[in-house]
């Protein structure tokens, strides 16, 4: 039987926790660079804000900043330029704020599917202040300590500060994905058009994704066999749920119609109309590839807002809102 604690396993371990560290980081960045112009076109104004987009963007830079914390930070602490503790206070900090913001993300998708109906919407709040309690728990409980074989700093007790907060984000996850697809098979009719069928979809990707990224993590911590092991799932989980959240987030807000004058700055009149041609000849070529869809572009879009803005979603009743409506959804 393998013996975890021998410096020998734990050593094997160590070299596979920085590897999976390392690849899983290296794609993150690389996605965070790929999409960065779907951000820049917010900040320039040629996509309209919501406040929505205040939770995708503090979700991109918290993981950011843990990436960025995990490698410099790191070095910094086995050094000595900085304390182990308040390294690993800092990777806390940033993964988990980071973790419960897609959590977030996916929880008003849910609110708008159920119309914002008053239980899920207390549920909501109530989840995410408890995450928010043991995330300031998991704060307070985190310390860190210098191996004795290779001199790095590392988590003294993975399991004690880590595994509630953990365990509680994937609870909260697969409750909002099991009551999204819930919601949609109530609302069979609207499953028929194209957007009810990006959400079911999306609902599946979900559920799989946060089932391989947080089953994992949570089963190695409760296991609590060594360091190596015990966060060896730590940094794929926080990639891989921000990744799909954001992602999700993005193809979600790319089925809005840019048509509307909003787009157009002053100043800036054919930088926006050409931007605003862009993204309409894109989602004419999505509506294209739907041949069956019957719903309207403008009414097309009134659905995305209302699905991004945390607003009701109200199926094929929805096909008689005039132009004017929607663009007031």
């Amino acid at each position: 039987m393998v013996n975890f604690q021998s410096p020998s396993v734990i050593a094997a371990d160590g070299i596979a926790l920085e590897s999976t560290q390392n690849v899983f980081c290296g794609l993150y960045l690389w996605e965070w660079i790929t999409s960065l112009e779907y951000e820049i076109a917010y900040y320039r104004r040629k996509r309209p804000w919501r406040w929505t987009m205040s939770l995708y963007i503090l979700c991109r830079v918290s993981i950011l900043a843990a990436v960025i914390n995990l490698f410099v930070g790191g070095a910094a602490a086995t050094n000595g330029a900085i304390s182990c503790t308040a390294w690993v206070k800092c990777m806390f900090l940033f993964s988990y704020l980071g973790v419960c913001m897609a959590s977030l993300l996916i929880a008003l998708r849910a609110c708008a599917i159920w119309d914002r109906h008053w239980a899920l919407v207390v549920f909501t709040a109530v989840s995410f202040l408890a995450q928010l309690a043991l995330q300031i728990r998991s704060l307070v409980l985190a310390t860190g300590a210098r191996d004795s074989h290779s001199g790095m700093c590392t988590l003294a007790d993975g399991a004690t500060s880590g595994l509630p907060i953990l365990a509680a984000v994937l609870a909260v996850d697969l409750t909002l994905l099991s009551l999204i697809l819930i919601g949609l098979i109530r609302r069979q009719e609207s499953r028929a058009f194209g957007l009810g069928r990006m959400l079911w979809k999306q609902g599946i990707v979900w559920i799989v994704v946060a089932s391989l990224a947080e089953v994992p993590t949570v089963v190695f911590l409760s296991l609590d066999l060594n360091m190596p092991l015990d966060v060896l799932f730590l940094t794929p989980e926080m990639i891989i749920l921000a990744t799909a959240a954001t992602r999700l987030y993005r193809s979600l807000s790319d089925f809005l119609v840019v048509r509307d004058e909003s787009w157009v700055t002053p100043g800036s009149s054919s930088s926006a109309s050409r931007t605003r041609g862009r993204f309409s000849a894109a989602i004419s070529r999505k509506s294209a590839m739907v041949k069956s869809d019957p719903i309207p572009l403008d009414t097309l879009r009134s659905y995305s807002l209302s699905v991004e803005t945390g607003g009701g979603y109200t199926g094929v009743s929805d096909r008689k809102l005039s132009v004017s409506e929607a663009s007031h959804a």
